[in-house]
């Protein structure tokens, strides 16, 4: 039986941390840390560890964004990368098998010819 049961209203859901960790060759590591609701919301993330050796840090990301980017430093810097999730997106699981939305057909769409906004000439 769990020590304490959360009850959650409509619409909300529980925060699930994300921790994403390079680790370099020497033994020294950097990791950053999130804790949101999706993993498309941007929230704070914090960093520990080697933060200097990051090629860049942003002060907010998404889940999805902050493990592209340990991902890509890690390629970047031939270093090894971990991720780490406590809780669970399954929630999301379905999101990537949705269909993107189809474009619209050529004689379907709406054209409007591009006007140059100070001297109203059209584009050519």
């Amino acid at each position: 039986m769990p020590l304490a049961t959360i009850i959650l209203s409509e619409g909300q859901h529980a925060s699930v941390t994300q921790i994403c960790t390079l680790r370099f060759r020497d033994g020294l590591s950097v990791s950053a840390q999130l804790s949101a609701s999706s993993p498309y919301e941007d929230c704070p993330v914090a960093y520990s560890g080697a933060v200097e050796r990051l090629p860049a840090r942003f002060e907010f990301a998404s889940a999805v964004l902050l493990n592209a980017l340990f991902r890509s430093f890690a390629r970047e810097l031939r270093v090894s990368f971990a991720e780490e999730i406590l809780g669970s997106w399954d929630r999301f699981a379905g999101d990537d098998d949705e269909p993107e939305p189809p474009f619209e057909a050529e004689e379907h769409s709406h054209h409007r010819p591009i006007v140059d906004p100070w001297t109203k000439a059209r584009a050519v």
